[in-house]
């Protein structure tokens, strides 16, 4: 008798209420046994690396793991640091993942990047320790589950991104003897049958639906957000127009539309007045309303000191209107037509800060980094991009969302701890603040990237930085080399996370051409859009700089997010040769980090994703 001891499914609702997906992830392991037949013989002894190398070929490899063996020596690709195992799989950097003992042996194929593919084989030293092994894992679906809506962001135009993010509501602990697997595939049963049939097990399993631990209701099924009133545009004096009119919550709307250049938008009838600021044509606000009865919203435009017949729209509270199962990615309209990610909040807020155990952790973390960096002669740089809520604190509607009394930032605790491991951490905040009210923008309005006029300023910084000790690389100069420009497009992502057509509220943003000979650079903007496009750029990539001739250029790797679409051609053109790891794949890997034989390691950062490069 072969017995799958506490055979757990967990699954994660697409469409759920954040208090729906808080209890789920509070209760999200069903416990059942499963008793199988299979005679008495037991169970062959097969190898953990055997058994995921066979695993992934049923699946026909996949080039978005990282492969990871418990018989790879410190140094080798495959080890896997004790520190980041702990991240890996507790979320906490260095923390023991069993006492000693338990795991007899590992494989394990870790996804880069946001994917949800993954693949964890442990052996246990016994059935005890299986059962322990087990437990610790149960950790890991809430750690990607925290993702999950960069998957669905990032992915989404991926040819397997359906797949992907079958992968991911799909996760389940498995044993079967003294083997723990961890499978988040788009077919677990082909794996564990390949599993079975190395094990000469004697029996398959048959492919069965995973168990829901609750059904999403009606009012949260929906996947679009309903809108208050048919979005057609209703002509007003002055070009003043109301072409958007949603939920955001139970009790806040979004409304938004075209307007005279330096215009204000005054609103009545919510639980108080507001008076916005809008950017060139176009504006759009977040306005909350009463939690009882309808609200009837007077609608003014401002111009020079005279104010415009009302438009009217009369809301009531949407319970059914829920963008909580974007995550991190909820978006919010600010003052100014600015739109930001929920994301920053916690900078604002101050609610993000480290605690000293995490600091700690982090300072752990980086003095190993440094000591290798050190050893290989590589020089450690963080370049942390602001968040726009804190550069533009006048956007935040404090009523709504109160401001940190607090003396310090995430950002600001991580520099102290980075600077007195001997890491560099660039001052990408005063350069801004220098240059935030030019003429072109640093940020878009109403998608969560930089320009690549802010992009340039960030490449500025760091090439200032790199030309201390190699002068051939200090940074072009805008003047000669590349121009800025405006132009009226379709607006950003945060509209798509709004559930608003693109073209409905246009934006006037930024952009640039080069002058000069470009020859790696990579468009990545979506048609007429100032949304980024998950394009080559995107991809872990080798890049030579043809134009590197006859100067003395250092070499580069970056660990980075998405920020590093707008300034992938500055980079290009001013190392000799880059290394671009995949974007989002954060981990510090030795053995690729070595065999690149780079002057410097970057890593490119959104203030915003700050917790995700801290370990």
């Amino acid at each position: 008798m072969v017995k799958w001891n506490k055979f757990h499914v967990i699954y994660g609702g697409f469409f759920m209420s954040a208090n729906r997906f808080l209890a789920i992830l509070l209760s999200m392991v069903m416990l059942c046994s499963v008793f199988v037949s299979c005679g008495d013989k037991p169970l062959a002894d097969i190898p953990t690396q055997t058994l995921l190398s066979e695993v992934l070929a049923h699946f026909g490899g996949n080039e978005n793991v990282s492969i990871y063996d418990s018989d790879a020596a410190e140094g080798d690709e495959h080890y896997l640091e004790p520190g980041l195992a702990g991240q890996i799989f507790l979320g906490e950097y260095g923390a023991s993942l069993t006492e000693d003992g338990v795991i007899a042996e590992f494989a394990h194929a870790i996804p880069s990047a946001l994917f949800a593919f993954e693949i964890d084989i442990f052996k246990a030293a016994d059935a005890a320790s299986a059962d322990k092994i087990a437990a610790m894992l149960e950790t890991r679906y809430e750690i990607k589950a925290a993702l999950r809506t960069q998957i669905e962001h990032y992915l989404g135009e991926d040819p397997g991104a359906g797949n992907e993010i079958k992968a991911l509501e799909q996760m389940e602990i498995w044993q079967i003897g003294n083997y723990v697997l961890l499978l988040a595939t788009h077919d677990n049963t082909g794996a564990k049958n390949v599993v079975l049939s190395l094990l000469d097990a004697g029996f398959a399993v048959e492919s069965a639906s995973v168990s829901h631990i609750s059904e999403p209701d009606a009012e949260t099924e929906a996947q679009t957000v309903p809108e208050l009133t048919d979005p057609v545009a209703q002509a007003a004096e002055d070009g003043f127009s109301l072409t958007v009119t949603t939920h955001s919550a139970p009790t806040r709307v979004v409304l938004g539309g075209r307007c005279a250049v330096g215009a204000k938008i005054h609103i009545e009838g919510g639980i108080r007045d507001y008076v916005f600021g809008t950017d060139y044509t176009s504006w759009m606000v977040e306005v909350d309303i009463k939690e009882t009865g309808e609200s009837l919203l007077k609608i003014r435009q401002e111009l020079d000191g005279k104010l415009s017949v009302p438009l009217t729209v009369e809301v009531g509270k949407n319970n059914a209107a829920d963008l909580s199962h974007h995550g991190d990615f909820v978006p919010s309209m600010g003052d100014h037509f600015q739109g930001f990610f929920r994301q920053q909040l916690g900078d604002w807020m101050g609610t993000n800060l480290l605690s000293e155990k995490e600091k700690q952790g982090v300072a752990k973390a980086i003095e190993d980094k440094m000591k290798f960096c050190a050893f290989q002669g590589i020089e450690l740089i963080y370049m942390v991009i602001p968040n726009q809520c804190l550069l533009y604190p006048e956007i935040m509607l404090e009523d709504r969302f109160p401001r940190s009394d607090k003396d310090e930032t995430l950002l600001d605790q991580f520099t102290e701890i980075a600077e007195a491991a001997g890491a560099t951490v660039l001052d990408v905040y005063s350069v801004f603040e220098e240059h935030k009210y030019d003429e072109f923008k640093l940020f878009h309005k109403t998608d969560s990237h930089w320009t690549e006029y802010g992009a340039y300023w960030g490449y500025h910084t760091l090439m200032t930085e790199v030309a201390k000790k190699f002068p051939d690389a200090a940074p072009l100069a805008i003047e000669g080399n590349m121009r800025f420009f405006t132009k009226e497009v379709e607006s950003g992502d945060m509209m798509t996370y709004f559930g608003v057509p693109n073209h409905l509220v246009p934006e006037t943003a930024t952009f640039m051409e080069w002058l000069i000979d470009c020859p790696n650079r990579i468009d990545f903007y979506k048609p007429n859009r100032c949304e980024n496009e998950n394009s080559e750029i995107s991809k872990s990539r080798v890049v030579n700089n043809p134009n590197a001739a006859g100067k003395n250029l250092p070499r580069v790797m970056l660990i980075r997010d998405s920020y590093s679409f707008g300034i992938h051609s500055f980079i290009n053109q001013s190392f000799s040769t880059v290394y671009w790891n995949y974007t989002w794949d954060y981990q510090f890997k030795k053995t690729d980090i070595k065999k690149a034989d780079v002057d410097y390691l970057v890593y490119l950062i959104s203030e915003k994703n700050m917790r995700s490069i801290l370990y």
